[in-house]
């Protein structure tokens, strides 16, 4: 009886390990209910209601990786003079939306522009292709064409002619990097891991990926810097629950510190080497962009935006906290990390 005993306690340990531990395919099904939810906390009542992004992978892994940078850029820089204002005009403009890129049309020719919009759209491939990346995709999601600035009628609502001379339409594209089918943080700041936080200690150095490819009139301003795959170091690693990620959410409202969610991705993220400077690691983590503050009593009369939407990143292997984004010098106030999570202070890169 007593083996009997300890052989359905063992079973039940099992069984709820197991259960902390999802496949890219359960997050999916997961993933289609969005979370709907109303938490009263310091006074406030908080509703969320969002949907959680969840790629079409199907596995998830970890990376080493080495970054790639080059820098594709022709012609001088156009130089242009300020127009003096006008009394009942603005300086604007033209509104556009983008453009989905297999809805690109290559016979488009951008205001004043001898480039047309196919023509920017091979120059930009061309450059893709060019760097030596390994593993990784780089996709052209969709472009933009940015007017000139006009003169706008702000009475009668209609648009002079362009006022800067020489200006022309620029062609701007939007590049999706990624790995396995999950999309790779493109970021312009370092972080700090707050599980194994030490205040005073430096931060460690990450790469800024991003992808900048503007084609103008005579020039191209094309620029990259992506990760290349150097080896798997965890292969189809096990993810938790969503329920584990919304817990820390809904932990950091009910203390007061969080007052919106805006959106839930699965992306990869840098995690950088104290002995490694020219290589780091790629791992899953849940980016939730949030209204969040460093603490319960302060708000957008502090930090002067409305409202202060920061990143706040969670293991997606772990369900913990690896970093808050906060709105105002915590460190400098000795302020402790709250209960669920840890605290980080940003330096732009």
């Amino acid at each position: 009886m007593k083996k009997r005993v300890m052989l359905l306690a063992a079973a039940l340990l099992l069984t709820a390990g197991c259960a902390r531990a999802d496949t890219p395919q359960e997050l999916r099904t997961q993933a289609r209910e969005p979370w709907q939810e109303t938490i009263l906390a310091y006074g406030r009542e908080i509703v969320l209601d969002v949907t959680a992004q969840m790629p079409d992978a199907a596995q998830v892994n970890v990376y080493r990786v080495r970054t790639i940078s080059a820098n594709g850029d022709e012609g001088d820089s156009p130089y242009y003079a300020q127009v003096q204002k006008r009394r009942g005009y603005a300086v604007r403009r033209k509104p556009e939306e983008p453009v989905p890129a297999a809805q690109i049309d290559r016979e488009l020719y951008a205001y004043g522009s001898p480039v047309s919009a196919g023509e920017a759209l091979d120059a930009v491939n061309a450059f893709l292709a060019s760097l030596d990346v390994q593993g990784v995709s780089l996709d052209v999601q969709a472009m933009t064409v940015r007017s000139p600035c006009f003169l706008y009628d702000k009475r009668t609502g209609e648009w002079g002619n362009a006022v800067y001379d020489g200006e022309v339409g620029v062609y701007m594209f939007d590049v999706a990097c990624t790995l396995d089918g999950v999309p790779v943080e493109l970021s312009p700041f370092t972080w700090r891991d707050s599980r194994n936080d030490a205040f005073g200690e430096p931060e460690p150095v990450l790469p800024w990926y991003n992808l900048f490819m503007n084609v103008g009139g005579t020039y191209r301003w094309l620029r990259a810097s992506v990760p290349s795959v150097v080896e798997v170091t965890a292969r189809d690693v096990a993810l938790c629950p969503l329920d584990d990620v919304r817990a820390q959410l809904r932990a950091l409202a009910q203390e007061g510190l969080l007052r919106d969610v805006t959106g839930m991705r699965l992306s990869y993220v840098s995690f950088g080497y104290a002995q490694e400077r020219e290589v780091c690691e790629l791992r899953p983590v849940w980016v939730c962009p949030s209204e969040i503050y460093y603490s319960e009593t302060s708000g957008p009369e502090d930090t002067g935006y409305e409202p202060w939407i920061q990143d706040v990143l969670i293991d997606a292997q772990t369900g913990e906290i690896l970093q808050l984004r906060w709105a105002g010098d915590a460190q400098g106030n000795n302020r402790q990390p709250p209960r669920s999570a840890g605290m980080t202070e940003h330096d732009g890169c």
